[in-house]
Order: C-alpha cells, then structure tokens, then sequence
C-alpha cells in the first residue's frame, strides 16, 4: 500500500511542488482605502481644471463686454462695475491654478506610489484625469504675471474696502431713514390725535346746536300756545262785557258758570305755558352763556383788527384821521373826565414840537394837539 502511493506522488511531480504553484493575488475592492483616496484626489483634480476653465472663459467674456459697452458709449458707472467683475474674475484664476497644481502634484506622487493598482478603474479615471489637467495647467496666460496677480490683489482690497465702507453707509443711511420714519409716524399720530379730537368736539358741538335748535323749536310751541291761551281769555273776557252791557237775564246763569270754567281752564293752561317759558328761557341762557365771553372777544378782534387798511396814496391821511379821533380822547393832566380813554398800549404819544413835515397837520384847536 505504501509503494503504490509512492507511485502516485512519482506520477505527478508537478501537482505538490511549492516552487510551480502560482502566487495568490487578490483583486482590490471598493472597500480598499487607496481606491477611496484616488476617487477623491481625481475627483479634485477634474473640479479644479472645470474651475479654471470656466473662470478663463468668463474672462474672455467680460473683456468682450466690456468693449462692446465702451464702443456703444455706456455710462462710465457702468463700465466700472463690469471691469470690477472682471478683476474678480482674474484674480480666481491664478488661485484656482495654484489649487490644481498642488492637487496635481498629490495625484501624480500617488499613481506613482500605486502601481499595483493599474488594473483598476479609478486608476485608469486618475491617469485621463492628470492627461487633462496637465494640458490645462501648462497653459500659458497672461494672468500668471506676478505683477498683474499683484496689481489685481491691489485692485480687489480697494474694492473690498470700497463695499466695507459702502455698506457702513447704507446702514447709517437706514438708521436715519428709520428714525425719520418713525419721526414721521409719531407726527402722524398726532395729527390723526388731533383730527379724533376735532371730529369729536364738531360732533359736540353739532349735538349741542340739534339741541338748541330743538329747544327754540319747543320754545316756539310754548309761545305759540301761549298766545293761543290769551286770545281765547281774551275773547272770553269780550264775552263777560258783552253780557254786561246788553244786561243779560238771571236765567242764564249756566251759561256764566260755563264761561267762568273755561276761562279757569284756559288761564291754568296760561300759567303752565309761562312756567314751561321760564323753564326753556333758562336753558337757552345757561346754553348760551357757555360762549358768550368768546362772542365776545371775537367781537372786540373784529372791532380792532378785523379790517386791514389797503394801501393808498392816501394812506397817511387815514392814519392822521385816526391818530387824531385817539388824541381827541386821550385823558389829559388833571383831568378825570368820563369820555375819555387811557392811552393804548404801545401807543407813540407826538412830540410838543413836531417835525416840520408834520406841522401842517397839527390841530391846536382840537385835544390840545
């Protein structure tokens, strides 16, 4: 049994030989963190060549516009916004071609550390995407220029200052327009205040003329039937003197008692009559009395300043006339007379010796001027 197994093992030298078996190596997976970091280095690689490419060419875009608007002749204001947006524009150039370099070069160094990847997918992807991005990133512009990249760094800090400064002055520019705002809605508030109160003493006022009006209306009644009252007493008392003239008989003295009821009628309808116009007298007079000192100083302003003298050739003569009716009442030394008046306030008294351009106007004869 040995010997035929020994047999067995000479037939095959090949099938447990160590040095012809082949060498185990497994395939890399998703799950392998290599394949992860070069997904996620092409992945940058690809974003940033898009990035610039998409900038340059929003470069050459803007510069185009900006001389089509200077060749139709725009306003200078907004030729300066366009070539803001320019700069923008070309200072993101140069720093997404730093970006991509430095990305360039970590993808480069890890193709280079991972051969044993080749066979796979990523690797491929990662390859086409340094083929790209090499072409892209030894592209030669003129944004490259340290100087201009420097001069577009200038230009940009001044803008940003430029917008600091723009947007502390819109806010100090809305803070005054909210406190005007407000001032303004306060003032609102008290005109439309005012306005409730004007509206609500026009009301009172209206409820107290509708009662007043009502008050003469009813007062109107009682004289009405308080006339009424006197013409039949008066017509009852022709009746008696008609009777006693014509000697009337014993017989009719019904008819006297008759006379004599109505007449007490008609006399205690008289009294109620009279006491209801007292009643309303009253009424209309503590109603009145209410504006009365108005009425009163209105009367004196119209009196005084209510009518303004237009000016003539003869307004001097007018004021001399005047001056001369206020001098004719002046209340001289010593002298207390009723009919005159204490000088008006204000009131310049003429000199004892007047000017000569007004001597033709003094009147010895008259108030002693």
């Amino acid at each position: 049994m040995f010997c035929s197994f020994a047999l067995s093992v000479q037939s095959f030298p090949g099938l447990f030989s160590l040095q012809n078996q082949p060498s185990i190596n497994p395939q890399p997976t998703m799950s392998d963190p290599r394949l992860r970091q070069l997904t996620i280095k092409t992945g940058v690689v690809k974003r940033l060549s898009k990035e610039k490419t998409v900038y340059e060419k929003e470069v050459d875009t803007q510069r185009n516009r900006i001389d089509k608007l200077k060749a139709a002749g725009s306003d200078d204001h907004v030729l300066r916004k366009q070539e803001e947006v320019l700069q923008e524009c070309m200072m993101m150039v140069p720093d997404c071609q730093r970006r991509l370099a430095k990305a360039f070069e970590e993808l480069t160094e890890m193709i280079k550390s991972e051969e044993e990847l080749k066979e796979t997918s990523q690797y491929i992807a990662a390859e086409a995407a340094l083929e790209d991005a090499k072409i892209i990133r030894e592209k030669l512009t003129q944004l490259s220029d340290p100087t201009l990249t420097d001069h577009l760094q200038r230009k940009l800090r001044a803008r940003q200052k430029k917008r600091s400064w723009q947007k502390r002055r819109n806010a100090r520019l809305k803070d005054l327009k909210n406190a005007q705002q407000a001032n303004r809605d306060q003032l609102h508030d008290r005109i439309d205040q005012w306005q409730r109160e004007q509206h609500k003493l026009h009301e009172e006022e209206q409820q107290v003329q509708q009662q007043l009006e009502l008050a003469s209306h009813f007062l109107a009644d009682v004289h009405r039937r308080k006339s009424t009252c006197k013409r039949y007493l008066a017509k009852f008392e022709k009746v008696r003197e008609s009777r006693r003239r014509h000697h009337q008989e014993e017989g009719d003295d019904d008819d006297n008692a008759d006379l004599t009821e109505l007449t007490k009628k008609w006399t205690a309808k008289l009294a109620e009559c009279v006491r209801e116009e007292k009643k309303m007298k009253d009424v209309l007079a503590r109603r009145s009395a209410v504006n009365y000192r108005r009425r009163v100083e209105n009367e004196w302003n119209r009196a005084l300043f209510g009518d303004v003298v237009p000016r003539k050739v003869e307004d001097r003569d007018v004021v001399v006339r005047r001056r001369w009716e206020w001098d004719a009442c002046l209340v001289g030394e010593g002298d207390d007379g009723d009919d005159a008046s204490a000088v008006p306030l204000g009131w310049v008294l003429p000199p004892e010796e007047p000017a000569p351009e007004w001597v033709q106007y003094q009147m010895k004869e008259v108030g002693g001027v």
